[in-house]
């Protein structure tokens, strides 16, 4: 049923279009002068006073009660349609299949719908500040020219399933939903034009203020402004009406207050700062804002300082629940708004503190922080009291094979060759003494007393367990002067700290690196200066050779020169004996090598113990 601007009623009988005017009922007829009949679906007027029609398949113009002009549909209408002229010129036409169609100059364009859910169309509007609004089973739908926005409960919409829609004089938009008439005044509307996801404030009028809402429809259209300015709004079950301009608007914030905090069935007064018990698994916080204007319509909004991320709400229930709070002190806020949305935002705040087991204490946390720092301490000495065994049990093994081969020497090579020599010297005894014969066979046996010597002195070194206390760096200094003989570096050695007994293979060890890096500064630096440094730590023997030479690439010092085995060898023998080998160098600065033997490693156990 319709009503157009004279006040004449239109509506369907019996398959036909008639109206009803001053008593009497006439039908509208067709373009032949036949009574028009089909299945009609919406019915609307424009600003000429045309009256609009859409049937199954046409859109129909009347006028005097004739149909003008019948304009074919590119779709079918099966359901309910829907009917609403385009301020800017045009007809909207909606179906709950067909979608969106709009008709302008002879032309209908389709506009597809957002969202490929299924939902269902229930109302529609356009004005020029809204060209095409549509209440949905899914929110509130608005075309602005280019694209779709929607307005749903993520906006602050009370439910998302709406009936119609219409505006009121002052542009305020009031909207027939399942939970009740909703109002969005203008700013707010304009609000979310501007942005589609910002919050929208909304005043609902329900049950509790008189309002019926429903959802079973049988007509269209379902709102309607009157000409004094009130809506009008229908159900399936009742014709109601507010007056926007009356709509009481209750001013004054709701007073908050925090009544009470229950821990564990146990009642605390949030005055003061109360101190809830250790493992308190349940709290309850009981609030209130006393409103004699529709109470049930208070709103609260509340927020754990300590414990929550952001404001909780808006909720009618006045109890927040919590569970299983850590030891701390909180600030529990609360706000409250009246029925008209009038918020406090001062609201109330309730301090209190939950106390913390012994478990839970900073002094228990210290205690146990330093256990644990001494446990793993303690494993830490242990596994390195076992690698530094493990290193000396393979150096006592290297000692003790020495021996056994000094000992094979001794008895079997050096013996051998001395009885060689004995026999020699008794066949050149025999001989005369100007015989050029003798002559060499003393120059050989000469050089084979020296050869005994330096046999028999190697010999005394393979049985030493340790060396003197200037061996290493007086080796180092020898080697050293003999590199730069030829070279125009110059070679220095210094001693840092007072020398000390080390262990023989780990001085042969440490000669060998150290040898290996004199050799590679000489030949390849280009220095001008090259510098040893042994200091004797009595945490470690550190030993440093510098230059400042042209240095050495990035790639050779991380992986070895392709085919030279010097670098390599350098860190398996640091390896070896559970050292520490650093290389550092920069190009046209130098090269520096260091060194790092642990005591417990480097020097003899009863020098450590002296030390």
């Amino acid at each position: 049923m319709f009503q157009d601007h004279s006040g004449t009623l239109w509506f369907g009988l019996e398959n036909a279009l008639v109206v009803y005017q001053h008593g009497r009922v006439e039908k509208v007829l067709a373009q032949d002068g036949r009574v028009l009949r089909g299945d009609f679906k919406a019915i609307t007027e424009d600003s000429t006073h045309t009256i609009l029609v859409t049937s199954n398949t046409e859109l129909l113009r009347i006028k005097d009660r004739r149909v003008s002009e019948a304009i074919p549909l590119p779709k079918r209408v099966a359901d309910v349609g829907l009917l609403t002229v385009d301020p800017e010129g045009g007809i909207w036409i909606v179906g709950q299949e067909e979608g969106v169609m709009r008709y302008h100059k002879g032309i209908i364009q389709s506009f597809p719908l957002p969202n490929n859910s299924q939902f269902r169309i229930n109302g529609i509007f356009a004005d020029a500040t809204d060209p095409l609004l549509l209440a949905t089973s899914i929110g509130l739908f608005r075309w602005d020219g280019k694209q779709w926005e929607v307005l749903n409960e993520s906006n602050g919409l009370p439910c998302n399933r709406l009936l119609a829609t219409i505006k009121d004089s002052r542009g305020s938009l009031w909207v027939e939903a399942e939970c009740g008439l909703l109002r969005i005044e203008a700013p707010e509307l304009a609000k979310w034009r501007q942005s589609a996801a910002s919050q929208v404030s909304i005043n609902v009028f329900d049950a509790l203020d008189g309002a019926r809402p429903g959802f079973i429809l049988i007509y269209e259209p379902a709102m309607s402004l009157a000409p004094d300015g009130k809506v009008w709004f229908a159900n399936g079950h009742a014709i109601q009406m507010i007056d926007p301009d009356q709509v009481y608007k209750n001013l004054l914030a709701p007073p908050v207050h925090v009544d009470q905090l229950v821990a564990d069935d146990k009642p605390f007064q949030p005055a003061g700062q109360p101190r809830l018990p250790p493992n308190t698994h349940n709290l309850e916080i009981n609030y209130t804002a006393p409103s004699f204007s529709v109470p049930q319509k208070v709103l609260f909004r509340y927020f754990l300082e300590g414990h929550d991320k952001g404001w909780q709400g808006p909720v009618t229930r006045r109890t927040a629940f919590y569970t299983d709070l850590p030891p701390a002190t909180y600030r529990f806020h609360v706000v409250a708004c009246n029925n008209s949305g009038v918020w406090n935002e001062a609201g109330a705040v309730a301090t209190f503190v939950v106390e913390p087991t012994f478990y839970q204490t900073v002094w228990f946390k210290a205690l146990l922080a330093i256990a644990t720092a001494a446990l793993l301490w303690t494993l830490y000495y242990l596994r390195l009291r076992q690698a530094t065994a493990k290193v000396q049990n393979r150096l006592m093994a290297q000692i003790e094979e020495r021996e056994r081969i000094a000992r094979e020497l001794h008895d079997t090579l050096l013996q051998g060759f001395q009885g060689i020599t004995l026999r020699v010297q008794g066949v050149a005894k025999n001989m005369p003494a100007q015989d050029p014969l003798r002559k060499m066979m003393d120059e050989v046996l000469d050089r084979a007393d020296g050869v005994l010597r330096e046999a028999r002195q190697r010999v005394r070194n393979l049985r030493r367990r340790t060396t003197d206390e200037n061996d290493l760096a007086d080796r180092l200094t020898k080697h050293g002067e003999e590199l730069s003989k030829d070279h125009t570096a110059a070679f220095t050695l210094a001693i840092v700290g007072g020398p000390k007994v080390l262990e023989s293979t780990v001085q042969d060890e440490a000669y060998r690196i150290v040898g290996e890096a004199l050799t590679n500064a000489f030949r390849h630096a280009s220095a001008s200066k090259i510098e040893t440094e042994v200091t004797y730590d009595s945490s470690a023997l550190r030993i440093r050779v510098r230059d400042d030479g042209v240095g050495i690439d990035k790639a050779v010092v991380a992986n070895g020169h392709p085919d030279h085995w010097g670098l390599t060898g350098m860190r398996e023998r640091a390896r070896a004996i559970r050292a520490e080998l650093n290389i550092w160098s920069r190009e046209a600065v130098g090269t520096e090598v260091e060194l790092v033997i642990p005591a417990s490693i480097a020097y003899p156990r009863e020098e450590i113990k002296a030390s």
